[in-house]
């Protein structure tokens, strides 16, 4: 009878560090999922400001460079189901339409219509926000605000 006492004593011990074990791995995962996430957002908004000020203060070749990097990045984070979409939406809407301007002061109009017309896409997708941005002009308009904002913010 003692045994049985003794029996049920430790396997319920084993039972209960078993699953506190199990729920502080669950808990620390979840705590490192939000580190990440943290991480990644940080690591996007120091992209998004340095393609700009390249966009802003640096040749255009320079600027595009800067660019198409930021949207490559922008791509990693898609790639792992970073979970703030309408963030990366106009991320990368407005890059592509920053490109767009880029490769006009260039003189590449075949780049220039590329990366516009993916812009309208993508302002298209984001919802009703954007839903009136049909044109390169309104695109202009949209980005020439962001700008504005992103310059006051300096």
């Amino acid at each position: 009878m003692k045994m049985k006492i003794v029996f049920a004593a430790l396997s319920s011990a084993i039972v209960a560090m078993v699953v506190t074990g199990l729920a502080s791995y669950v808990y620390h995962g979840k705590v490192f999922a939000e580190i990440l996430l943290l991480q990644k957002t940080l690591e996007l908004h120091q992209s998004e400001e340095k393609s700009f000020e390249a966009y802003e203060n640096e040749q255009p070749e320079i600027g595009v460079w800067a660019l198409e990097n930021h949207l490559e990045f922008i791509q990693e984070l898609d790639d792992i189901d970073y979970p703030k979409e309408k963030e990366l939406q106009l991320n990368s809407m407005l890059t592509h339409a920053r490109l767009g301007r880029l490769w006009s002061k260039l003189g590449d109009t075949e780049k220039e219509s590329r990366e516009v017309q993916e812009s309208l896409r993508i302002a298209e997708a984001i919802g009703p926000m954007f839903r009136n941005v049909r044109s390169k002009e309104a695109l202009w308009e949209i980005v020439d605000k962001f700008d504005a904002s992103m310059n006051a913010n300096d």
